[in-house]
C-alpha cells in the first residue's frame, strides 16, 4: 500500500512539473498566429472531449485525468499548428484570423453547419434526379 501511495505521490509531482512546463509552452505559443488558428478551430471540441472522458472517470481518478489530457490538449494543438505552419506563411494564418475574428467570419462559423447541410440537400436531390434519369 505504501509502494502505490509513493507512486501516487511521485506521479502526481510529475503531473504538476508536466503542466508547469505546458504552462511556459503555451505562453509562448499562445502569440504564434497558427497556435492562434489551431485553438480557435479545435480547443472547443478537444475540450468538450475532455469533459466527455473525464466524466466517466473514476472519482479517485479524476483529477490525474484532468490534467493529462489537459497536457495532451497542448500537445494536440501545437500539433496543428505546425500543419497549418506547412501549408501557409504567417501572413497567411493572419489574415485567415482577421477573417474567422471579424462579423462576417464569425457568422461564417455560427452558420456553417446549417449552410453546409442545406447545401449538401441541394446537391443529393440533383444527384438522385441524375442517377435516376440514365
Amino acid at each position: 500500500m505504501i509502494i502505490n501511495y509513493l507512486n501516487f505521490n511521485e506521479m502526481r509531482k510529475i503531473i504538476l512539473v508536466l503542466i508547469s512546463s505546458v504552462g511556459v509552452i503555451y505562453g509562448m505559443n499562445a502569440q504564434k498566429p497558427n497556435y492562434q488558428l489551431a485553438k480557435l478551430f479545435y480547443d472547443g471540441k478537444i475540450s468538450q472531449v475532455i469533459s466527455s472522458i473525464n466524466e466517466i472517470s473514476p472519482d479517485d481518478q479524476k483529477e490525474i485525468v484532468l490534467k493529462k489530457l489537459t497536457i495532451e490538449k497542448e500537445t494536440i494543438l501545437q500539433e496543428i499548428a505546425a500543419v497549418y505552419s506547412k501549408s501557409f506563411s504567417v501572413s497567411e494564418i493572419q489574415e485567415i484570423l482577421s477573417f474567422y475574428n471579424s462579423a462576417v467570419g464569425k457568422k461564417w462559423t455560427s452558420d456553417i453547419g446549417e449552410l453546409n447541410s442545406k447545401a449538401s440537400d441541394i446537391f443529393m436531390k440533383w444527384e438522385m434526379k441524375k442517377l435516376e434519369s440514365q
